[in-house]
C-alpha cells in the first residue's frame, strides 16, 4: 500500500520510492524536497541526516535538458523560500507558510535564510547530472585511487568507427580462407554489405570493457579453428551422404510418375513436382559447390520420414521404403549441428568486431557513455569497492534519482551498491521518483524490470503524489475512469503486471486540481473527448488515409472556429502551435502531415531522425562542388547548372547551351566561386552562390522551401566543419562521395525548420514531459504484433498510450477502429486500448462502439463521431503575420574605452624582448642536478606548474600522509604529456612545500589558513596607465630601471586571480608564484636578481593590483574594524626555483598600508551616494 506524500513530513532518510503519476507536480516535490535538505527541516523521525549544501546532494535525472531545467527550477525555489525567511516576500503555497511556521524564531528564520541564500549561490555547483554525467564525473576524481583508466575523449556516438572494424574483420577472415571455407564463408555472409548489416545489429553497446590483447588473438584462433572444423565436418558429411540421397531421391522418383493414378501417394499433400524440387535441393547439398544447409522446413523433413511417408499414402495403396529413410533423422541431427556451428561461428565474428572496435577506442583514447558506466559498475563491484562506496557516501549522503521508471539494472545495480536499498539507514537517504506506467524507453535500456526490483527492495516505503496539475477535470476523469475499470477487473490489472495478491504496477486514479483557463469553441466548451470511431476492419494503410484525414478534418474546423482559451475574458485565441497529434512513427507522421498539407495547416515533425546526408539535396550539392573545383570543366558546370535544387526553366538552360556569351559568364562566376572556396572556405562559396540565384527568396515561396532552404545551410556548415580536417577542396569532395556511398555513416542529424506557430506532430516517446492544449491520437489502436512477444509488447503498448492520453490539457481526440494486420481479422481486442475497455478476445467490429459508450457513459464531456469516408475538406487560411516594423537605429554614444583589464594587458608590449620569454626557450629542461633546475622553462611549463601548485595547495601539500597524492600527481602529468617529469615534480612540490616563507618563516603547508586563487573584480575610475606607471616606479625601488607599462586608458573593471592568499599573526598576505629561471643553479637567485626579474616582468604592478583587491575586499568583509596598518601584511613573489637560493626565492612588497589608500584613491570611481 502506498502513502500519500506530504513534502513537509516525507522522511528524508533510508530508502524511499515516489510515485508521481503523469502531472502531479513531480519536479515541484523534488524542489520541495530539496529546500528541506537544505534547511535540515524535519522532525525526529522525519528530518535528514543533517543540513547540506548542493555538492552533497545528488539529484540524478534523464537527459541534459532535464539537468538544466532542474536545477534552475531549484535554484528559483531556494531563492522564494530565502526571500521568505528574509521577510522580504509573503509565502506563494501551503509549504512554505507552513515551512515558515515551523521556524518560528527570527534567529533561525535569519540562519535557515541565510543557509537557503547560500544553496541558491552555489548551484553552479551542484551535483545535478544524467547518469552518464556522473559517472564520468566520479571515474575522473577516483581515477587512480580505484584504478581505472580514463580517456581523453568521451563521445556519444561511436559509430564512426565501426566501419574501419568491420573493413578489418572481413580482411582478416576471409581473404585466407580458399575452396570449400570461401564458399560456406560467402553463404553465411553474401557480401560485406550483408555482413555489416548482421553484425552491426547484434553488435554490444559497451564493446571497451571486452577488450585485451588476449581476447583479440583468443577470438581470432577460436573463429578459425571452428571454420575449419564445421567445412570438414561438412565436408565429411558429403561424402557420407551422397550415395544414400541419390538413392533416396532415385527411389521417390519412381514412386511419383507423372500420371497420377500410379501413384501411391495423396497429390494433395504429397505432389510429384515439389517432392522433386525437395530431391533437387538435397542433390544439389551434396555437389562439392553446393550450398551448406538444403534449406528444407521443419514439415517437409517429417513427410520423408517413414512415418511422413505412410501418412501420405492413398487408400489401398503400400509402400516399402528403402531402410535408409529411417537415418534421415541422424542426418536432419547432423545438418542442425553444422547450423548451430554456424550460429557460434556468427557470435565468434559479432565477438571479433567488438573486440576490434574496442581496441581502436582505446589506441585512440574514446569512450562512449555506456562503457563509462560499465567502467564505474566493475569498479563498485570490484577488490577497491567498498573504499569507493565509502567515498561516495561521504560525498553524496543523499540522492534524488529522478525518472527512475526508466533505470537499466546496471543503474539500479550501482546505486544499491552505494546507498543499500533494503537497509534502510538512517545516516543516508535514497529517494527513488518516477511513474512505472510511463517507462517506454525499453529501447534505451530503460527496463521496468529494474523499477519493480527496487520497488520491492524498499518496501513497503512507497509514496504517492496525488493531485495533477496539468489537466482540466474533465480530462482527468476520463483517464481515470478507463483505467480503473481495467484495474478493478479481475485479472493481471490495468498494467498486467498483477498476480494473484501481488501488484507491483497498480492504477491509482489522481485528483484533478484544474486550470484557471477554459478552451471554448465558438463559445460553448470543447469536449475533453472526441472519440472518431469505425466499424471498418482497416488495414494499416487503410487505416492511416481515415484517420488521418478525418484528425486533420477535426484540426482544421478548430482552427477555423473562434476557439480561444477564456478565464474572465478572451485570454488567447487557439493557435497551431497549441495542438499536438502523437504518433507511434515516421510513417504515421508522413499520413497526418499529407492530410494537413491538403488543407494548408501547417505543421513540424518534431521527431524527424534523418541523417543530413540522406536528405535529398545532398548529391545535388555534390555536383556544385565537383564543378566549382574544376571550373572549367564544361561537363561537370552543365551538371551542376541542371540539378533540381538549383531549379533552373528549359529555357534557361537551353540559352546557356546555345549562347556562348551566357555560358562565358556563367563560366566567369563559376571562376569567382573557386576562388573564393579556396580563400574563404566552402559556406561562404555555397552562401555567395545561393544569393547571386536568389535562391532562398524562390525556395520560401514553394510549398517546402523552408525545408530545404535550413537543409542546404546546415549542410553547407557540416561541410565546412568536416573541410577544417581534410587537405583542400578535393579531400572534400572525395570525403562526401565516400559518406554517401555508407548508408547512414554521418552521425549528423537534419534540423527542423522553423516550428514556429506550426501543429506539432511528435512520436509519443519524444512527448514524455511535454503537456499541449489539445492532443490528438489519430492511430491509437494500430499496433505491430509480434507473436514471439505479445505480452510484452502488450504491457509496453498500454503504457504508451498512457503517456499519450496525459500530455492533454484541454482535450483529447482518438481514432479507434477494429484494424487488421495483413490477412488477420479485427485486431481490436489485441490493442491497448481494446484491453482497458475489455473487449473480448476476437470480438467483432459491432462491439466496438457499445464497449466505447458503456465505459464513459457517466461522462458528458466525451463526444463520438463516426469516422467515415468521403470527407470534406476544410482550408484553413493562417491569420496574416504582425507588420514588421522598421529595424530600431541605435543613435546613443557608445563608451568605447569601457573595458576589462589585467595585469596580462597592462604588460601586452614592452618595450623590450624579456630573457625567459617562451618564444626563446620552447618548453626546453636546463640542465641541473635539482628537480627545479631540471624542469622545463617557458609559459607552457609555468602554466601547468600554476595548476599543479593550486591542487596540491587545496589538498595542503599532504604528500608525506597521503600516498594517493603522488599517484594522482603522477596521473595528473600523464594526461597533459608531462609523464616524463612526473617524478621531479612530485620532489619539488614536496620541497616547496617545506620551505619557510618570508617574513614569517612557515612553511606553505603548516600555514592554518590559506585561499587559493583568489578571484576578483573591481570598477575603475579613468586612469592612464602612465599615472599608475608613476605610482609603482615612485613607490618601489625608486631609480631603478623598468619598461613602461601598455599605454593606455583604464576605465571598466581590473580582473584577476591571486595565487594564494594566507593568514598569519592576523595579518593577510598575497603570495605569488614565478616559475621564471634566473639561472642554472640555486647561486643565481639573489636578491638583486630576484628584484630585477620583478622589476623587468612589471610584477610590482601585479602585487599592487592583487593587494588593492585583498584591501577592498577586507574593507567590505571588517567593515569599521578594518585598519591596514594592522591586517593587511603585504605581497610576496615566490621564485619557485631559487627556493634554495641565499632569499629562499622570496622577494617582498611590504608597508602596504602607507600607500594602499593612496593607490585606492588613484583608480576607484566616484560613486555618488557610496563612500570609499
Amino acid at each position: 500500500m502506498s502513502d500519500p506524500l506530504d513534502p513537509l513530513t516525507f522522511p528524508l532518510w533510508g530508502s524511499r520510492l515516489i510515485e508521481a503519476s503523469a502531472g502531479t507536480g513531480k519536479t515541484w516535490t523534488l524542489a520541495a524536497l530539496y529546500v528541506r535538505l537544505v534547511l535540515g527541516h524535519g522532525t525526529a523521525n522525519h528530518a535528514p541526516p543533517g543540513a547540506f549544501l548542493p555538492e552533497q546532494i545528488l539529484v540524478m535525472t534523464f537527459t541534459r535538458a532535464a539537468t538544466r531545467e532542474l536545477s534552475e527550477r531549484i535554484r528559483v525555489r531556494l531563492e522564494e523560500a530565502a526571500a521568505c525567511f528574509r521577510g522580504d516576500s509573503l509565502p506563494t503555497d501551503d509549504f512554505l507558510r507552513s515551512l515558515l511556521d515551523d521556524y518560528p524564531e527570527s534567529s533561525t528564520r535569519r540562519r535557515a535564510a541565510w543557509r537557503l541564500t547560500l544553496a541558491s549561490q552555489a548551484m553552479e555547483g551542484a551535483a545535478i547530472h544524467t547518469l552518464d554525467a556522473w559517472c564520468q564525473q566520479v571515474l575522473q576524481d577516483t581515477t587512480f585511487a580505484h584504478g581505472q583508466w580514463f580517456p581523453a575523449q568521451i563521445t556519444d556516438n561511436d559509430e564512426d568507427l565501426i566501419p574501419a572494424a568491420l573493413q578489418d574483420l572481413w580482411r582478416q577472415r576471409l581473404y585466407p580462407l580458399s575452396g570449400l571455407e570461401f564458399r560456406v564463408f560467402l553463404e553465411d555472409w553474401k557480401d560485406f554489405s550483408r555482413f555489416s548489416q548482421r553484425i552491426q545489429k547484434d553488435l554490444p553497446k559497451n564493446t571497451l570493457p571486452l577488450w585485451s590483447t588476449e581476447s583479440v588473438s583468443i577470438n581470432a584462433i577460436a573463429w578459425t579453428e571452428k571454420h575449419h572444423a564445421m567445412t570438414h565436418e561438412l565436408k565429411t558429411l558429403r561424402t557420407l551422404w551422397r550415395p544414400r540421397i541419390e538413392i533416396l531421391c532415385a527411389w521417390l522418383d519412381g514412386q511419383l510418375p507423372p500420371s497420377q493414378p500410379d501413384t501411391p501417394f495423396n497429390q494433395k499433400t504429397f505432389k510429384g513436382e515439389t517432392v522433386r524440387q525437395w530431391c533437387a535441393r538435397l542433390l544439389h547439398w551434396c555437389e562439392e559447390n553446393g550450398p551448406a544447409d538444403p534449406c528444407l522446413t521443419e514439415d517437409q523433413w517429417d513427410k520423408l520420414t517413414p512415418n511422413g511417408l505412410q501418412a501420405q499414402v492413398k487408400k489401398n495403396f503400400q509402400i516399402d521404403p528403402p531402410a535408409l529413410f529411417d537415418e534421415l533423422h541422424d542426418f536432419r541431427t547432423a545438418l542442425q549441428n553444422l547450423k548451430d556451428q554456424r550460429k557460434h561461428l556468427h557470435d565468434l565474428m559479432v565477438e571479433g568486431v567488438a573486440l576490434r572496435l574496442a581496441q581502436h577506442k582505446a589506441q585512440v583514447l574514446r569512450q562512449n557513455f555506456t562503457d563509462i558506466q560499465q567502467r564505474l559498475d566493475q569498479a563498485l563491484q570490484g577488490p577497491q569497492g567498498e573504499a569507493l562506496v565509502t567515498s561516495l557516501r561521504l560525498r553524496y549522503p543523499v540522492a534524488l534519482i529522478d525518472e527512475f521508471q526508466d533505470t537499466s539494472m546496471r543503474q539500479l545495480r550501482m546505486l544499491d551498491r552505494i546507498y543499500d536499498l533494503n537497509a534502510n539507514a538512517s545516516e543516508r537517504g535514497i529517494f527513488l521518483i518516477g511513474d512505472p506506467k510511463q517507462s517506454i524507453y525499453g529501447f534505451r535500456d530503460a527496463d521496468i524490470q529494474s523499477y519493480l526490483k527496487a520497488r520491492a527492495s524498499v518496501a513497503p516505503r512507497h509514496y504517492l503524489l496525488t493531485t495533477n496539475h496539468r489537466s482540466v477535470a474533465p480530462v482527468v476523469e476520463l483517464i481515470n475512469v478507463l483505467f480503473e475499470g481495467a484495474e478493478q477487473r479481475v485479472g493481471p490489472g490495468a498494467f498486467r503486471f498483477r498476480a494473484k495478491d501481488d501488484a507491483p504496477l497498480p492504477f491509482h486514479p489522481v485528483q484533478a486540481r484544474g486550470r484557471d483557463e477554459q478552451l471554448l469553441c465558438d463559445g460553448r466548451p470543447q469536449p475533453a473527448l472526441t472519440v472518431a470511431w469505425t466499424t471498418e476492419p482497416d488495414n494499416r494503410g487503410q487505416l492511416f488515409e481515415r484517420m488521418a484525414e478525418h484528425c486533420a478534418e477535426h484540426l482544421g474546423r478548430l482552427l477555423t472556429s473562434a476557439a480561444g482559451f477564456y478565464t474572465s475574458g478572451l485570454q488567447a485565441l487557439l493557435r497551431p502551435a497549441d495542438l499536438a497529434i502523437l504518433v507511434r512513427d515516421r510513417h504515421e507522421a508522413a499520413a497526418v502531415k499529407s492530410a494537413l498539407e491538403r488543407r494548408n495547416i501547417p505543421s513540424v515533425y518534431l521527431s524527424d531522425r534523418s541523417h543530413l546526408l540522406d536528405s535529398a539535396e545532398t548529391p545535388d550539392i555534390l555536383l556544385w562542388l565537383q564543378s566549382v573545383a574544376h571550373p572549367r570543366n564544361p561537363r561537370l558546370l552543365r551538371a551542376a547548372l541542371g540539378t533540381s535544387t538549383l531549379g533552373f526553366s528549359l529555357a534557361e538552360l537551353e540559352q546557356w547551351a546555345r549562347s556562348e556569351t551566357a555560358f562565358e559568364e556563367i563560366l566567369n562566376f563559376w571562376m569567382e566561386l573557386h576562388h573564393c572556396w579556396q580563400r574563404q572556405g566552402v559556406l561562404s562559396m555555397l552562401q555567395r552562390l545561393l544569393h547571386h540565384f536568389f535562391l532562398p527568396a524562390r525556395w520560401l515561396q514553394e510549398k517546402d522551401g523552408e525545408r530545404r532552404l535550413t537543409q542546404v545551410l546546415h549542410l553547407a556548415e557540416f561541410l565546412q566543419r568536416t573541410s577544417a580536417h581534410l587537405e583542400g577542396p578535393e579531400a572534400l569532395i572525395q570525403w562526401l562521395i565516400h559518406e554517401l556511398q555508407t548508408p547512414t555513416s554521418s552521425p549528423e542529424e537534419l534540423r527542423l525548420e522553423s516550428d514556429a506557430d506550426r501543429v506539432r506532430i511528435i512520436t509519443i516517446h519524444k512527448a514524455k514531459g511535454l503537456e499541449f492544449p489539445v492532443v490528438y491520437l489519430p492511430f491509437a489502436t494500430c499496433f505491430k504484433p509480434q507473436p514471439e512477444a505479445e505480452e510484452k509488447r502488450l504491457q509496453e503498448d498500454i503504457r504508451l498510450l498512457y503517456v499519450a492520453l496525459t500530455r492533454a490539457q484541454h482535450a483529447l481526440w482518438i481514432g479507434v477502429s477494429p484494424f487488421k494486420y495483413k490477412t488477420s481479422g479485427p485486431l481490436f481486442s489485441a490493442s491497448a486500448l481494446g484491453w482497458l475497455l475489455g473487449a473480448t478476445p476476437g470480438a467483432p467490429a459491432e462491439e466496438l462502439l457499445p464497449l466505447l459508450q458503456e465505459t464513459w457513459k457517466s461522462l458528458p464531456e466525451v463526444h463520438f463521431t463516426e469516422a467515415s469516408l468521403p470527407l470534406s475538406v476544410t482550408g484553413f487560411i493562417p491569420p496574416p503575420a504582425p507588420a514588421l516594423r522598421p529595424a530600431s537605429l541605435v543613435t546613443g554614444p557608445f563608451d568605447r574605452a569601457w573595458a576589462i583589464h589585467s595585469f596580462s594587458s597592462l604588460t601586452r608590449s614592452l618595450a623590450f624582448v624579456l630573457p625567459d620569454s617562451p618564444t626563446a626557450q620552447q618548453n626546453s629542461p636546463l640542465p641541473g642536478t635539482s628537480p627545479r633546475h631540471r624542469f622545463p622553462r617557458g609559459a607552457w611549463a609555468g602554466k601547468f606548474l600554476h595548476e599543479q601548485l593550486a591542487w596540491a595547495a587545496e589538498r595542503r601539500f599532504t604528500f608525506d600522509t597521503d600516498p594517493t597524492l603522488n599517484l594522482q600527481l603522477h596521473q595528473r602529468c600523464l594526461r597533459q604529456g608531462w609523464e616524463t617529469h612526473a617524478a621531479d615534480l612530485e620532489q619539488w612540490l614536496q620541497e616547496i612545500a617545506l620551505t619557510p616563507i618570508a617574513p614569517s618563516g612557515v612553511a606553505l603547508r603548516a600555514l592554518p589558513h590559506t585561499f587559493q586563487e583568489m578571484e576578483f573584480w573591481f570598477p575603475l575610475q579613468p586612469t592612464h596607465t602612465e599615472e599608475l606607471d608613476d605610482f609603482c616606479q615612485t613607490r618601489f625601488w625608486p631609480g631603478h630601471p623598468r619598461p613602461p607599462l601598455t599605454a593606455r586608458t583604464l576605465k571598466g573593471l581590473m580582473m584577476g586571480f591571486a595565487d594564494l592568499v594566507f593568514l598569519w599573526e592576523d595579518r593577510f598576505w598575497v603570495l605569488d608564484y614565478k616559475s621564471n629561471a634566473l639561472g642554472e643553479n640555486d647561486a643565481a637567485y639573489t636578491r638583486t636578481a630576484l628584484k630585477q626579474a620583478v622589476l623587468t616582468h612589471r610584477y610590482e604592478v601585479q602585487l599592487a593590483l592583487y593587494l588593492l583587491a585583498l584591501h577592498r575586499l577586507l574593507k567590505v568583509r571588517l567593515g569599521s574594524t578594518y585598519i591596514p596598518r594592522q591586517h593587511l601584511g603585504g605581497g610576496i613573489d615566490l621564485f619557485l626555483r631559487g627556493i634554495q637560493g641565499p632569499e629562499r626565492g622570496s622577494l617582498l612588497l611590504e608597508s602596504p598600508h602607507e600607500w594602499i589608500e593612496t593607490l585606492d584613491a588613484l583608480l576607484t570611481p566616484a560613486f555618488p551616494g557610496i563612500s570609499s
